[in-house]
């Protein structure tokens, strides 16, 4: 299965059952908010797939996904907030928390027939990989609460990204000298200023 077939295999649980036109054309409908459809009248728009079904979805999609994502961060920082002005011990509080959270997300993924685990067998695996390198960082989060201020914490937690680019840079120009001696020591030569550059560009790329 190539790149193109396992996106659009990845896609399938986000499309509705289709439905005929009197063209006789498939349009299918792709999943919508269910919270802003109650709230405001269904706009469908028509856009055409690389198969040739045409894919109907709602107009407020996009904003659906915003709302979700703020409303996430506004109640995960008033629950942190919440435990440090209750004064409980955040890692006794995760294991409650946690059971809540599996319990929702366990109704959430029935109800809606998502499927939890697809992929090849390697992308299984690096998923697996990533859950458990998240819940260290997630429990690392909340031991350094016992250190540090909140707005300090969140800070340095936001931040993790530029300490990602800072580590690969890092990584990239220890890299490109081992590069260099490689091409040192096959040619016996000076390396070109192209294939230093090539080497770190490529390096860099493959890290971030």
């Amino acid at each position: 299965m190539n790149l193109a077939e396992q996106e659009n295999h990845n896609q399938q649980h986000l499309l509705l059952s289709s439905s005929t036109t009197n063209d006789d054309s498939t349009v299918k409908t792709r999943r919508s908010s269910s919270v802003l459809i109650a709230i405001e009248p269904v706009m469908l728009l028509t856009e055409e797939v690389d198969d040739g079904e045409s894919v109907a979805t709602s107009k407020p999609f996009a904003l659906s996904g915003i709302l979700y994502s703020l409303l996430g961060c506004f109640l995960f920082c008033t629950a942190s907030f919440t435990i440090k002005e209750l004064q409980i011990d955040l890692l006794d509080a995760l294991v409650i928390r946690f059971i809540i959270q599996i319990f929702l997300f366990g109704i959430f993924v029935v109800s809606h027939h998502y499927p939890i685990w697809i992929g090849s067998s390697k992308e299984k695996w690096l998923q697996l990989v990533l859950c458990i390198l998240n819940g260290f960082v997630f429990l690392g989060y909340f031991i350094g609460f016992r250190y540090l201020a909140l707005p300090d914490l969140t800070t340095i937690n936001f931040t993790r990204l530029l300490w990602t680019v800072v580590f690969a840079t890092l990584i990239s120009l220890l890299q490109t000298l081992g590069v260099i001696c490689g091409n040192r020591a096959v040619k016996r030569e000076r390396p070109s200023i192209v294939t230093i550059v090539s080497a770190s560009e490529i390096i860099y790329a493959i890290l971030l």
